[in-house]
Protein backbone atom coordinates (compact mmCIF):
# COMPACT_ATOMS: atom_id res chain seq x y z
CA UNK A 1 0.00 0.00 0.00
CA UNK A 2 1.42 3.10 -1.28
CA UNK A 3 0.75 5.96 1.39
CA UNK A 4 0.80 9.59 0.08
CA UNK A 5 0.70 13.28 1.59
CA UNK A 6 1.69 17.10 0.29
CA UNK A 7 3.73 19.84 1.86
CA UNK A 8 2.56 23.21 0.51
CA UNK A 9 6.36 23.85 0.40
CA UNK A 10 9.04 23.44 -1.61
CA UNK A 11 12.64 21.11 -0.29
CA UNK A 12 15.45 23.39 0.13
CA UNK A 13 18.40 22.56 -1.64
CA UNK A 14 21.52 21.77 -0.45
CA UNK A 15 23.15 24.57 -1.60
CA UNK A 16 21.14 26.89 0.62
CA UNK A 17 21.03 24.54 3.93
CA UNK A 18 24.96 24.74 3.60
CA UNK A 19 24.97 28.31 3.63
CA UNK A 20 22.67 28.42 6.38
CA UNK A 21 23.93 29.28 9.87
CA UNK A 22 23.50 25.98 11.98
CA UNK A 23 21.03 27.45 14.35
CA UNK A 24 19.04 28.92 11.35
CA UNK A 25 19.49 25.46 9.84
CA UNK A 26 17.75 23.69 12.92
CA UNK A 27 15.32 25.83 12.85
CA UNK A 28 14.10 25.25 8.84
CA UNK A 29 14.16 20.92 10.33
CA UNK A 30 12.22 21.74 13.45
CA UNK A 31 9.43 23.84 10.46
CA UNK A 32 10.03 20.91 8.42
CA UNK A 33 9.10 18.68 11.32
CA UNK A 34 6.03 20.15 12.20
CA UNK A 35 4.77 20.22 8.76
CA UNK A 36 5.15 16.88 8.09
CA UNK A 37 3.92 15.64 12.03
CA UNK A 38 1.01 17.74 10.77
CA UNK A 39 0.59 15.78 7.52
CA UNK A 40 1.64 12.39 8.73
CA UNK A 41 -1.15 12.97 11.46
CA UNK A 42 -4.02 13.75 9.23
CA UNK A 43 -3.36 11.69 6.63
CA UNK A 44 -2.86 8.47 9.25
CA UNK A 45 0.99 7.75 7.49
CA UNK A 46 1.41 4.08 9.26
CA UNK A 47 5.03 3.89 11.77
CA UNK A 48 7.45 1.93 9.58
CA UNK A 49 8.30 -1.77 10.92
CA UNK A 50 11.10 -2.20 7.43
CA UNK A 51 12.29 -0.87 4.92
CA UNK A 52 10.18 1.69 2.54
CA UNK A 53 10.79 3.40 -0.36
CA UNK A 54 10.33 6.88 -0.08
CA UNK A 55 9.54 9.25 -3.47
CA UNK A 56 9.55 12.62 -3.62
CA UNK A 57 8.38 14.96 -6.24
CA UNK A 58 9.36 18.61 -5.31
CA UNK A 59 7.33 21.53 -7.44
CA UNK A 60 9.38 24.47 -6.88
CA UNK A 61 10.20 27.84 -8.83
CA UNK A 62 13.29 26.36 -10.38
CA UNK A 63 14.63 22.81 -10.96
CA UNK A 64 17.45 21.83 -9.14
CA UNK A 65 20.32 19.17 -9.83
CA UNK A 66 19.99 16.11 -8.61
CA UNK A 67 23.35 16.84 -5.57
CA UNK A 68 20.98 19.76 -5.03
CA UNK A 69 17.95 17.98 -4.67
CA UNK A 70 18.76 14.95 -2.52
CA UNK A 71 20.99 17.01 -0.24
CA UNK A 72 18.42 19.06 0.76
CA UNK A 73 16.47 15.99 1.91
CA UNK A 74 18.81 15.25 4.21
CA UNK A 75 17.22 17.03 7.18
CA UNK A 76 13.82 16.00 6.07
CA UNK A 77 14.21 12.76 5.86
CA UNK A 78 16.35 12.79 9.33
CA UNK A 79 12.77 14.20 11.21
CA UNK A 80 10.65 11.36 9.31
CA UNK A 81 12.95 9.17 10.98
CA UNK A 82 12.68 10.91 14.27
CA UNK A 83 8.62 10.56 13.56
CA UNK A 84 8.89 7.18 12.88
CA UNK A 85 7.82 6.67 9.50
CA UNK A 86 10.93 5.87 8.31
CA UNK A 87 13.36 2.82 10.51
CA UNK A 88 16.46 4.68 9.50
CA UNK A 89 17.88 6.61 6.52
CA UNK A 90 20.32 3.99 5.80
CA UNK A 91 20.40 1.51 2.34
CA UNK A 92 19.00 -1.17 4.91
CA UNK A 93 15.89 0.31 5.57
CA UNK A 94 15.14 3.32 2.66
CA UNK A 95 15.03 3.49 -1.01
CA UNK A 96 14.92 6.81 -1.96
CA UNK A 97 13.45 8.43 -5.21
CA UNK A 98 13.68 12.35 -5.81
CA UNK A 99 12.31 14.36 -8.73
CA UNK A 100 11.95 17.78 -9.80
CA UNK A 101 8.98 18.81 -11.22
CA UNK A 102 8.09 22.21 -13.25
CA UNK A 103 5.54 24.13 -11.25
CA UNK A 104 2.00 23.83 -13.27
CA UNK A 105 0.95 27.51 -14.00
CA UNK A 106 -0.27 29.54 -11.22
CA UNK A 107 0.67 26.56 -9.05
CA UNK A 108 2.21 27.23 -5.72
CA UNK A 109 5.34 25.69 -4.51
CA UNK A 110 4.95 21.82 -3.14
CA UNK A 111 6.35 18.55 -1.85
CA UNK A 112 4.93 15.10 -2.41
CA UNK A 113 5.60 12.22 -0.22
CA UNK A 114 4.74 8.84 -1.40
CA UNK A 115 6.19 6.18 1.22
CA UNK A 116 5.51 2.01 0.39
CA UNK A 117 6.53 -1.07 2.76
CA UNK A 118 9.16 -3.11 1.06
CA UNK A 119 9.20 -5.99 3.47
Amino acid sequence: MIQTFTIQKATPSQNETDRMHWAKRRLVAKEWGLLLFEQITTNRITKAAGKRSLTVYRHGKRELDDGNLVGGLKQIIDEMVKLGVLVDDDPKHLSLIAHCRPLAAKANPHTSFYLEDME
